[in-house]
């Protein structure tokens, strides 16, 4: 059974967005950090999620790999599971945060300028080409002589 991978930000999204919304990205982008970290040290520091059943967690995604993870005392490390747990939902956020900031970004006032749209082309009306086509028609005829 294969799990399935949260979206991996585009590599460019995250300049574009800077670019097109500066500061509300930012803002919002820290504000869904903060929200998430706060949340998951929440959870840890009140034995929603264990510190000891994160850092076993860790050890299942092959952290152990990377850090000592024997070392983290539950009790102490609370902060540094919750910190390292939020790492690890880095694709949702950006994905949350690249979603919800053109709304703020709008309701804050700070939208980008919206491309002018190009003139349509006026469709010629129905009467015009009736007209028209009237108009060639009696081009065309020869005017009848009268006795």
């Amino acid at each position: 059974m294969s799990t399935a991978e949260p979206p991996k930000p585009e590599p460019g999204r995250l300049r574009v967005l800077f670019q097109q919304y500066g500061l509300v990205f930012i803002t919002t982008y820290a504000g869904v950090y903060l929200t998430t970290l706060g949340s998951v040290y929440e959870l840890v520091s009140h034995d929603f999620l264990s510190a000891g059943n994160a850092i076993e967690m860790l050890r299942t995604v092959g952290l152990d790999r990377f850090v000592d993870v024997d070392k983290i005392d539950p009790r102490v490390g609370t902060f540094g599971v919750a910190w390292i747990i939020t790492k690890f939902t880095e694709p949702v956020r950006f994905v949350l945060t690249a979603a919800v900031t053109p709304q703020i970004a709008r309701l804050v006032g700070k939208a980008p300028p919206k491309a002018p749209k190009p003139p349509k082309a006026p469709k010629p009306s129905t009467a015009t080409t009736s007209a028209t086509a009237a108009g060639d028609a009696k081009a065309t005829t020869k005017p009848t002589e009268s006795a």
